[in-house]
């Protein structure tokens, strides 16, 4: 996947801005009015031909400055939001958007938007085409406390010692096949 930063306003792109990237902060400045109340970091993505992500549920934090006061405070994310943008798309060209939660596969179809309460367990499937797949995606974000809530799995019994085992195996080995595999984790 390739993604460009685009979460500036349209009144802040360089003065020699094409106009695709005028048209791309201006989706974002209407995806951001949505919840004017919440910071949103938002940015375009291109999957091209055997792309995908993995299984993930994009709990995570930011350091983000406040503008107005310059002070940068902490901030978790609270709803992500995907907005599709490549026309006649069908789910037999894979990109799809797969909710754990639900079972259901959402095709990837023009001017449509996903939008969950994270963490929701995830995934993108692997990209099936040589046509590229565009998309605006991110987060609305609200303050967090200055520590990360426990997140810690504990494993109990030989199986816990064996999945710890064969993590501890795959650090020591390098990286693993999946990291050989084109891929962007959020």
């Amino acid at each position: 996947i390739q993604s460009t930063d685009v979460s500036a306003s349209a009144s802040r792109l360089p003065p020699d801005s094409s106009p695709a990237s005028e048209a791309i902060a201006g989706v974002i400045k209407a995806v951001k009015s949505l919840m004017p109340h919440m910071v949103g970091v938002f940015q375009a993505g291109r999957y091209t031909r055997g792309c995908f992500i993995e299984p993930h549920d994009d709990l995570a934090f930011k350091h983000i400055r406040d503008e107005a006061s310059g002070e940068t405070r902490r901030f978790r994310r609270e709803i992500a939001v995907i907005v599709y943008f490549t026309k006649n798309w069908s789910e037999d060209l894979g990109g799809c958007f797969l909710d754990h939660t639900t079972g259901i596969c959402h095709s990837p179809e023009f001017n449509t938007l996903v939008a969950f309460q994270v963490p929701r367990l995830h995934e993108v499937t692997k990209m099936l085409t040589s046509r590229n797949r565009f998309s605006i995606f991110g987060w609305f974000f609200s303050p967090a406390p200055l520590e990360d809530p426990p997140r810690s799995l504990k494993l109990k019994g030989s199986a816990g010692k064996a999945k710890r085992s064969k993590n501890k195996k795959r650090k020591q080995m390098g990286a693993s096949d999946k990291s050989k595999q084109s891929k962007l984790s959020l």
